[in-house]
């Protein structure tokens, strides 16, 4: 069955999780688990494995917990294995028992040449399937999936998929799992070819390697030989893939053997391979070895107060500040805790996760009496308690200071090595007092007076702090005194020197790139800085450097070394700084007699300012027509700027005409990027200038667009006058009228072959009526603005309606209604001698109620033309580009006797398709109405937008 229609049927699938003995049935297949929560995490997701019986091999699962779970808490979570498809002549439980599962606890090959360094810790549950414990999100674990398929009558395919379980329910965790493929076939046998196999070390054996002792040291016996006699052309041998280099006896005979030592300094699974060939072919063997970690529990020291210790409590309350100290042997703290006589208390961790963690606090003591103070630390292997009394009293008296020598420790033995520089050992110490300042310190050594740094007198804690250098060996006597006005403390320790021959062996560090003390400086793209750097490591000792690490700023980096083992060693790589601050980079390297370490720091700044200052709209060049005092014209102006992060912009200015301009509305002054806009009212025509300015840590930079302002346009007009055609409209012809009448055709004043408004009776009596609309306003029927941003790279419907709204016409409006009793927007079905000849749209007269507009269907019917018959519009759409340049337009021009790329229809309404790019963007539409007989123009109104 292929791996994917074996999926479809895990529930019926047997299913084995691994135990202390192999395998151990499981009674239920897992059960599918949400695809909507965080997911689990493989690498290798899925691996290939094929080869001849006996098939063995391993390679290293990683599992990574999901982003959601919480931090701080152990999960402890069980690898199981499924069997998803095997040959026909096996058992499914002899078939899962050809894979095995091991939690790796540390590096796989961190001792060897010090490749690799530590992984996390994780743990394993005897008689179980493997556990791993997680104790916090995006946590990576690492295990050893091992493939074991012995020679047997079962060559084809094998599906295995491992999956987890045991996450909280609530994380609705998805497991996609891992996979593995194994294609095992019967080995060909060929008389020719060689032998070969590894006498030691025994396979699957299980070594202890005691952590922070000496390096393991495994020999190893490699033997190879041709069946017919043959001689032996080549023999090597590997450990996880790096070359032994190993020396064989024998080579070019028919028998050939090689032995050497492992040198195993980190736990681990590793895989020993040895390969030779005659002229027939090739051989191969391999053994699997276990290297485990062995280490004592955790210690744990209070570092203040000390045992003993007594305070006063002069008011309700005495604070006592305390510090402790926990080391790890092996794998870093994992946990401390506090408590004062029983009842836990705050504090400030530091160091989780390195061999030595802290932690500081203040216990508020509030009654008289001992008190105990108790501490413990906790790692992967045990947890280590210690506890320290002290006594509060309440005294009226004020009491003596105190003092304690913080360093060196009491008992201390420092070494000297004869002929080197003096040993230098740092002395510090603490005057407090509870009655009254430190008023004097004072320090000796063996009786002899010392002088050193104070810090504090006058207050109620004092330090001093000085270096005592010595250049030969013996016993030496500390003292320090305090005093307050209450009296005097005294406090003594002895040190020890003792001497040592210098060792003829010598280990050398040196950082060659960067330069110490280098400055750089961060660019103002926002890139992050690349820095080169280089070192380099020179060893007397017979093992040569064997490790070279390098940190920055504690973390460590990825250098490229050259061949480990040598007297002399290089490396180079690339440090990765984003942000600005001083920065140390230190290397450590190693040989066989210990270790020498060097370091430097480089101070990254930050970027310079860059500001930057842009005139969005109006744009560059445009043209306005200037409008009327009913329709003045207003041009909105949008101002944008920036500077580089970590400045501000200090000004933010307009002017017009070398005039200035206050905006409307200005947001992000003294922040790092600013807006403005306004709307200016222009009133005369000529062409104007915007400049806009801003300044950024003393910086100014400007921006300049300018736009024109012509003269108005009438707007009005048919053939002969305006808003009309051949047959009537406002003033063609003769007053209010067509060709040589008023509102209607032939010559009848106010009417035509239909009669007038109403009755003839009505014709005229309107001819002197000062009514002259002034087109100024579009409604925009399409939604869309910078609001409502618009997919791009598509054709969106640029939808509008001219709109009449000039005020002269209202009473005259208002009036004939009363008079006429009908709906001025029923002209189709109302009474035919109400009317004109030639009908008439009620978008052409001005300021009527809007349900009475050109929306209502209303439609010369006899004529069978448009609203706007007698005027074009035209559509000018273009980008508006981020530097304040546009775009080339688009020009749509609709009309009634025929458009260009636009449609109108008998509402009065205008639509075309204006063809947007793909991604974000700004455009910007602007509406002309044009009268046809003079080509005036008018400026009606602009609409812009956005795309994504």
């Amino acid at each position: 069955m292929k791996i994917a229609n074996a999926l479809r049927f895990l529930s019926t699938i047997r299913t084995l999780a691994f135990g202390a003995a192999g395998v151990a049935a499981i009674l239920a297949a897992p059960t599918a688990q949400a695809k909507s929560g965080p997911a689990v995490i493989y690498s290798i997701p899925r691996q290939i494995v094929q080869g001849d019986m006996p098939l063995v091999t391993s390679y290293t699962l990683q599992i990574t917990s999901p982003s959601t779970l919480p931090a701080g808490t152990a999960t402890q979570i069980t690898l199981n294995t499924f069997l998803l498809t095997s040959p026909a002549n096996i058992s499914s439980a002899q078939a899962l028992s050809f894979v095995t599962i091991t939690p790796l606890q540390t590096g796989l090959l961190g001792g060897l040449l010090g490749l690799v360094g530590d992984l996390p810790i994780v743990n394993q549950i005897a008689s179980a399937a493997p556990v791993l414990t997680f104790t916090g999100p995006n946590q990576t674990l690492s295990v050893s999936v091992n493939v074991n398929i012995p020679n047997g009558a079962w060559a084809g395919s094998f599906g295995y998929e491992i999956m987890t379980s045991g996450w909280p329910t609530a994380l609705s965790v998805t497991d996609p799992g891992a996979f593995i493929n194994v294609t095992a076939t019967q080995a060909q046998t060929t008389t020719g070819l060689p032998l070969v196999s590894i006498n030691q070390p025994v396979d699957q054996t299980v070594y202890t390697w005691v952590a922070g002792g000496p390096d393991l040291i495994i020999p190893y016996t490699f033997i190879g030989n041709t069946q017919d006699g043959s001689p032996l052309t080549a023999f090597n041998g590997t450990i996880n893939g790096v070359d032994l280099g190993i020396t064989p006896v024998g080579l070019g005979t028919a028998n050939a053997t090689a032995t050497g030592n492992l040198d195993i300094s980190a736990p681990g699974i590793y895989t020993l391979t040895t390969n030779d060939a005659n002229g027939n072919g090739t051989a191969t063997a391999s053994v699997q070895i276990t290297v485990q970690a062995q280490a004592g529990p955790p210690s744990v020291v209070i570092n203040t107060p000390a045992d003993g210790s007594t305070y006063v409590m002069s008011g309700n309350e005495v604070d006592v500040p305390f510090t402790f100290t926990g080391t790890s042997q092996y794998g870093g703290v994992l946990q401390l805790t506090a408590t004062l006589d029983g009842t836990p208390v705050a504090f400030t961790p530091s160091g989780y996760g390195n061999l030595v963690a802290t932690g500081t606090g203040t216990l508020p003591i509030t009654s008289a009496g001992d008190h105990v103070l108790a501490v413990t630390c906790t790692d992967g292997y045990g947890t280590a308690t210690t506890s320290n009394t002290i006594t509060v009293s309440v005294q009226t008296v004020l009491p003596p200071p105190m003092v304690v020598i913080n360093t060196p420790a009491p008992n201390a033995t420092f070494t000297y090595t004869t002929g080197g520089p003096a040993l230098v050992v740092p002395f510090t110490f603490t005057g407090s007092s509870t009655g009254g300042p430190i008023t004097s310190l004072t320090a000796t050594m063996d009786g002899n007076p010392v002088t050193f740094t104070t810090n504090g007198l006058n207050t109620v804690s004092a330090t001093g702090s000085t270096n005592l250098t010595f250049t030969s060996g013996g016993n030496h006597t500390l003292a320090v005194t305090a005093t307050n006005n209450a009296g005097t403390a005294s406090a003594s320790e002895v040190i020890t020197i003792v001497t040592q021959t210098p060792q003829t062996n010598t280990l050398a560090v040196a950082i060659t790139k960067p330069a110490p003390n280098s400055v750089y400086t961060l660019s103002s793209n926002g890139c992050a800085l690349t820095i080169p750097d280089a070192f380099t490591s020179n060893s007397t000792a017979a093992s040569g450097v064997t490790s070279l690490k390098v940190t920055f700023n504690g973390t460590p980096v990825t250098v490229t070394t050259s061949t480990l083992g040598k007297p002399t060693v290089t490396a180079n790589g690339t440090l990765v700084v984003s942000t600005p601050g001083t920065y140390t980079l230190a290397v450590t390297a190693t040989d066989q007699n210990g270790t020498a370490t060097t370091s430097e720091n480089i101070t990254v700044n930050a970027p310079a300012a860059n500001p930057k200052i842009s005139i969005i709209k109006p744009c560059d060049g445009a043209q306005y027509t200037v409008g009327t005092s009913s329709c003045p014209l207003w041009v909105p102006v949008s101002v944008t700027g920036n500077t580089t992060t970590g400045y501000t912009l200090s000004t933010f200015t307009l002017t017009l005409n070398s005039q200035p301009v206050t905006y409307s509305t200005l947001t992000g002054l003294n922040t790092v990027s600013a807006n403005g806009t306004v709307s200016l009212k222009i009133t005369a025509t000529g062409t104007y200038t915007l400049v806009a300015t801003t300044t950024s840590n003393g910086i100014t930079v400007t921006d300049t667009n300018t736009f024109k302002v012509v003269a108005p346009s009438s707007c009005g007009g048919g053939e002969d006058g305006g808003w009309g055609d051949g047959r009537g409209g406002w003033n063609s012809g003769s007053s209010w009228g067509g060709n040589s009448g008023g509102w209607g055709d032939d010559d009848n004043s106010w009417g035509g072959s239909f009669g007038g408004w109403g009755d003839n009776s009505w014709g005229g009596s309107w001819s002197n009526k000062n009514c002259t609309p002034t087109p100024c306003n579009v409604n925009w029927q399409q939604s869309w603005s910078c609001n409502t941003t618009q997919k791009g790279g598509s054709n969106l419907p640029v939808c509008f309606q001219v709109q009449y709204t000039g005020s002269a016409c209202t009473s005259y409006w208002s009036n004939y209604f009363s008079k006429c009793g009908s709906d001025y927007y029923d002209e189709d079905s109302g009474s035919r001698n109400s009317w004109s000849g030639w009908g008439f749209s009620n978008c052409l007269f001005g300021n009527v109620p809007s349900s009475q507009n050109c929306l209502n269907n209303n439609w010369d019917n006899i004529s069978g033309s448009k609203c706007s018959h007698d005027n074009t519009v035209q559509v000018v759409c273009y980008e508006v580009k981020s530097n304040g340049s546009c775009g080339t337009p688009k020009v749509y021009t609709c009309n009634s006797s025929g458009s260009t790329n636009c449609t109108l229809n008998h509402n009065d309404q205008y639509s075309c398709n204006f063809t947007t790019s793909t991604g974000t963007h700004t455009y910007r539409c602007d509406v002309y109405y044009t009268n046809k007989s003079s080509g005036q123009q008018c400026f009606l109104g602009s609409q812009q937008f956005c795309t994504k």
